[in-house]
């Protein structure tokens, strides 16, 4: 029986998310900078930086805690987006 692979081995999904969270964090870096932040607001550096970090916070529940797929998944995804947009109101009030 021939079955056809997937598109991306898990291990290189892997290595991809882990790239991509790498990235990520110099970007959250790079915001907050003194001579990048000065483009900023403190207030808008503090929000770039919190959405940076729950977009890695979603990579890593859906990649390295393997919850894609699964049911816990839709819960996991609410939950991130309601504590982070309850932060982001905090952080930016």
């Amino acid at each position: 029986m021939n079955v056809r692979s997937p598109l991306i081995a898990p291990r290189d999904r892997a290595t991809a998310v882990l790239l991509v969270l790498v990235a990520l964090t110099f970007v959250a870096l790079l915001v907050t900078v003194p001579s990048i932040s000065d483009i900023f607001s403190v207030r808008g550096a503090a929000a770039c930086a919190a959405v940076l970090a729950f977009i890695k916070a979603r990579f890593v529940a859906m990649d390295f805690m393997e919850l894609r797929g699964t049911t816990a998944q839709r819960f996991a995804d609410t939950w991130l987006l309601v504590v982070g947009l309850i932060s982001l109101v905090l952080i930016l009030r």
